[in-house]
């Protein structure tokens, strides 16, 4: 059974293979669309287990590059 910080590091991955595609192909693209098919659940799974949206996006903030946060 996968800890939660496995899983949280998973569905940051996730949300952030996501956000690549749509900052690199646009939104709506084939390959952003494919991205959310594929990472979808993962995030949802990470929900799931009790781990909040806002936790989940305040992590994907702070790995972005420039984003200035530690």
């Amino acid at each position: 059974m996968p800890t939660r910080s496995q899983v949280k590091e998973a569905a940051v991955r996730a949300a952030n293979a996501v956000y690549t595609a749509e900052q690199v192909y646009g939104e709506g693209s084939p390959q952003h669309e494919r991205a959310q098919q594929e990472n979808g659940d993962t995030v949802l799974a990470a929900i799931g287990a009790g781990i909040s949206p806002k936790e989940l996006m305040e992590e994907c903030e702070r790995r972005l590059p420039g984003s200035g946060k530690p």
